[in-house]
């Protein structure tokens, strides 16, 4: 199954309600862990934000999980699909020269 990779960005100043979002989310994540759903989470150093690595059939799925995270209504989201090391192999076999 696929990986993706969602970042969130904070688009308003670090509040106390803010802070709260970050904490329930991260027990949301850490929920979807043991599940198997969540492959990793974490924020950044410098508390600007914090990325998901996320295991989904499709970018929809993602979106839906990203809509129902705490922090959504204070951060900007990105979300990349992950290449495998065998598709990375893949691609970069076809596209050598013959």
């Amino acid at each position: 199954m696929p990986l993706f990779l969602v970042r969130c960005q904070l688009e308003v100043q670090g509040s106390p309600e803010v802070f709260e979002a970050f904490v329930k989310t991260c027990e949301l994540c850490s929920g979807l862990q043991s599940s198997g759903k969540v492959k990793d989470f974490g924020a950044f150093a410098d508390m600007s934000g914090g990325a998901v690595i996320v295991e989904a059939e499709s970018e929809e799925e993602v979106r839906r999980f990203v809509e129902s995270m705490p922090v959504k209504p204070f951060v900007r989201t990105e979300i990349k699909r992950l290449l495998s090391p065998e598709e990375l192999k893949s691609i970069a076999s076809s596209a050598k020269p013959r």
